[in-house]
């Protein structure tokens, strides 16, 4: 699913104003309504802010919020340089995990591509 859509479910899960974020309401419904996807650091304050929100509101899976969020922006990133949505899903799952999964999965494809002594 697009970035902007999965940012405006939660959002309207999370029942925020776009004027509540440390930016103008316009950037807010351009990301939602014309697909614009923020940089990175642009993101991470976003996600800042609604994992404050989630927090405040009791939220039990503030983490899987996250994820679902970043999992959708790498998609929606892949997708536009022109990565087919089905390689783009699964990169995007890996670049939303934590380092050290990463890095067991690197590991795991190094050793089953390396050659055989």
């Amino acid at each position: 699913m697009p970035f902007g859509e999965v940012f405006a479910d939660v959002r309207s899960k999370r029942r925020m104003k776009m004027r509540e974020f440390d930016t103008s309401p316009s950037y807010i419904s351009d990301i939602e309504k014309r697909g614009v996807l923020p940089g990175a650091e642009n993101l991470e304050a976003l996600l800042v802010h609604i994992g404050k929100v989630a927090a405040e509101q009791g939220s039990k899976n503030i983490e899987g919020e996250m994820q679902e969020l970043r999992q959708a922006w790498w998609e929606t990133h892949f997708v536009r340089l022109g990565i087919d949505l089905e390689l783009a899903s699964p990169l995007a799952m890996f670049m939303g995990l934590d380092p050290m999964p990463q890095a067991d999965i690197i590991q795991a494809i190094e050793t089953a591509h390396s050659p055989d002594e």
